[in-house]
């Protein structure tokens, strides 16, 4: 068993992105994504999150290393962003 405590929220998932528009308007945003789903959905992401301060951090992939987290987390510290959001879908084989 463990815990973990964030002090930021968390939302995460596939699906999640038209859940997060009510929760977010007029905050600040890091979203964290693949460079592919983010060009796919950059329309959808424009919409979803319009009257946000939005920074968008895309450099992540399936199976990320130490480094592409570290630096994900240190960009959220650097822009102080209250929301995290992190979307990406599953390659299928």
């Amino acid at each position: 068993m463990f815990e973990i405590t964030l002090p930021r929220e968390t939302i995460w998932g596939e699906g999640k992105l038209k859940e997060v528009s009510g929760r977010v308007k007029g905050k600040k945003v890091f979203l964290v994504t693949a460079t592919n789903v983010y060009n796919a959905l950059q329309g959808r992401i424009t919409e979803v999150f319009k009257g946000c301060d939005i920074s968008i951090y895309s450099e992540v992939n399936s199976e990320p290393t130490i480094g592409i987290i570290d630096k994900g987390a240190s960009l959220c510290q650097e822009e102080n962003a209250g929301n995290c959001s992190g979307y990406w879908r599953r390659q299928r084989a």
